[in-house]
């Protein structure tokens, strides 16, 4: 972590916060987790397939009952009941093809917004471009959309740092998640 002062060009702040750290798989994994952890529609959906696997263990394991059923009923399931799986692993594979999936990353943050520079890729976004974000264990999720974040891990993160880009937020009205 280093504070700058600088003046000139682009999202430049005299208290910029510039932050290091190396993207890996596995943080992608972590972030992914925590994404999905957070939407409801996973939750339902384990339940609804709990459900669908045990009606259809019981049909499977019933003499009169038809197995075609009782084995839709089943893998109906745990198709459910892995979905949260299969999503962290699509966009895990997604991720992958992009050109940011590992390396040394810096982040640039102001007051206008934040600044990513990594090997010949440099990306600025505004803080309004962000609709909401949120702490997760694994650290900061910047969302863009529902689906789309930028995330800064905790371990890049000082107290001190932290508590200024809580500010930063804070001042561009970016809500909490």
């Amino acid at each position: 972590m280093r504070m700058e002062a600088e003046g000139g060009k682009g999202m430049q702040d005299e208290n910029a916060i510039v932050l290091e750290f190396d993207l890996t798989e596995v943080l992608w994994r972590r972030f992914f987790q925590a994404h999905y952890a957070h939407q409801t529609f996973f939750r339902l959906r384990f339940v609804y397939g709990a459900l669908l696997v045990v009606i259809g263990a019981f049909m499977l394991g019933a003499a009169a009952a038809n197995n075609w059923v009782g084995t839709a009923f089943l893998i109906s399931g745990l198709y459910c009941v892995l979905s949260r799986q299969l999503f962290i692993l699509k966009s895990m594979a997604s991720a992958r093809k992009g050109p940011l999936f590992e390396g040394r990353v810096q982040v640039r943050l102001t007051r206008a917004g934040l600044t990513v520079t990594a090997g010949g890729q440099h990306s600025e976004r505004a803080w309004k471009d962000f609709h909401g974000y949120r702490s997760v264990e694994p650290g900061l999720m910047l969302y863009t959309d529902q689906n789309a974040f930028f995330f800064i891990p905790r371990e890049a993160l000082t107290p001190a740092t932290d508590g200024i880009l809580q500010q930063f937020l804070r001042h561009s009205e970016v809500r909490r998640l």
